[in-house]
């Protein structure tokens, strides 16, 4: 199946329509730090998750489109992109060609793309699947897709794109590898230590692993254990404000927040507990996504000393 410009435009504009409402809307909800903020460690400065070892590392190179899109030959503000290495369930694999510009663009060019299926090595598993068509008309700034929808289920995919002239002399070839992965959850909430005393500051960030998108708001508890039982403490943020949703990206860490422990607190085992909820990364599946999003609680200990 091929999705036109106008569908991929549709889609792109739903889903940054989408994104954009979630970061940046705001809602009600508890106090979440002080007034009065210190200065960030070098800890909130850690933007990326470590990741293991890239899962087309075995696999044969190839001539990939640049991260910028430029391709060396055509208009200048013409750019090609491919589809994400990692894409989570049933998606759309291939390329785009877009613009840089408010103006559209006519292009007496064809492009043949092929997709096959390949095993962890970049063999083929599958049979290849090819389209040809003219490029024509590009209408900014999403222009048109070359594109293949592929299953939900868990499998490598290798993209080609061939770009020829209206005489039908080669301009460029590109191939792209990408995953299709199945949602993985993961999220963590990690203090720069875990031992403060009083009238010090507890920096948190919210790191996540996983293949979905984590959001969250600013706001938190503070827990403390007395007995077996944790029991929100006293020194737990109260009061109602208006904060604004962060999100952390798959691979990614969110941006830090402060606790400020007051004078008075005593001394003991703590806990910061915090709400987060799972979506899906951008560019969503083309399956239902999930509803309601699927949520957890976070939660991260550390001690108070005098």
């Amino acid at each position: 199946m091929l999705l036109s410009g106008g569908g991929l435009k549709a889609t792109l504009q739903v889903a940054i329509a989408a994104a954009l409402v979630l970061l940046f809307s705001t809602i009600v909800a508890g106090r979440a730090a002080a007034v009065e903020y210190d200065p960030e460690p070098a800890f909130c400065k850690q933007a990326i998750v470590p990741a293991p070892a890239s899962p087309f590392a075995r696999m044969p190179k190839l001539h990939q489109p640049s991260k910028n899109g430029r391709i060396g030959f055509g208009p200048s503000h013409l750019r090609l992109w491919s589809t994400p290495h990692v894409l989570v369930g049933k998606n759309l694999v291939g390329f785009t060609l877009g613009l840089e510009q408010r103006q559209g663009l006519s292009l007496p060019w064809t492009a043949k793309v092929t997709i096959v299926e390949v095993n962890a090595k970049g063999h083929p598993t599958g049979k290849p699947r090819r389209m040809i068509r003219r490029v024509g008309w590009l209408k900014p700034p999403f222009g048109d897709a070359f594109q293949f929808v592929v299953p939900e289920d868990p499998a490598f995919y290798r993209a080609t794109i061939l770009l020829t002239g209206a005489s039908g002399q080669k301009l460029g070839k590109f191939s792209s590898y990408t995953r299709v992965v199945e949602p993985t959850a993961a999220a963590r909430l990690v203090l720069n230590a875990s031992t403060y005393q009083p009238e010090s500051t507890v920096f948190m960030r919210v790191d996540n692993p996983g293949d979905l998108t984590v959001v969250y708001g600013v706001n938190y508890r503070v827990e403390k254990l007395e007995g077996d039982t944790w029991v929100t403490a006293p020194e737990s943020p109260r009061g109602p404000t208006i904060l604004i949703a962060y999100a952390s990206l798959p691979g990614s860490s969110g941006r830090c927040m402060q606790f400020q422990a007051p004078g008075t607190m005593a001394s003991g085992t703590y806990r910061i507990a915090k709400e987060v909820r799972f979506t899906f990364p951008f560019p969503p599946p083309l399956t239902k996504p999930i509803a309601p999003a699927p949520k957890a609680t976070l939660t991260a200990e550390f001690q108070v000393v005098p």
